[in-house]
């Protein structure tokens, strides 16, 4: 996938998805149409995957699903024992989100840590993150066309 100044290998079903976040300015660092863990797999279900190349840009992102149906989704998955209190542990039903935080070392001399996220989201979610994210897009272009261009 190109965008002028961003070059990426990006997994199909991932490459609207991610062409539409640069287009918003949110850059990804990575991306990958399933990274289910194994009990993930085991269930047979699949988790997209969109890491942030900056903690602020995964904040804007969540914040982009404002007021929508997956407002609700964005909330920390919540599990409990099956079969009692020594039983596997099983996420509740819906799925939700899930978050990971990373702490990168500083890149140049003088610069600070800096921090990343990452979420994963259930696929069944994949088609609404893609509407909405078009939706989002196409109201910037038609705002862009319809302001006056300065002199």
């Amino acid at each position: 996938m190109d965008l002028p100044g961003l070059t990426a290998q990006v997994d199909q079903d991932m490459a609207r998805v991610v062409e539409l976040l640069w287009g918003l300015g949110l850059v990804t660092r990575s991306t990958c149409q399933d990274a289910a863990g194994p009990a993930d797999q085991a269930r047979g279900e699949q988790w997209p995957l969109l890491m942030f190349e900056d903690l602020d840009h995964l904040v804007r992102f969540l914040h982009l699903f404002d007021g929508t149906p997956l407002a609700t989704h964005r909330c920390g998955q919540t599990w409990h024992r099956e079969g009692g209190p020594y039983g596997p542990l099983v996420p509740d039903l819906p799925r939700r989100w899930r978050y990971s935080l990373g702490v990168r070392p500083p890149r140049h001399a003088g610069e600070q840590f800096a921090l990343s996220g990452s979420v994963r989201f259930p696929s069944s979610d994949l088609p609404a993150v893609e509407s909405h994210l078009a939706a989002l897009a196409a109201s910037v272009v038609r705002s862009h066309a319809a302001s006056p261009l300065p002199d």
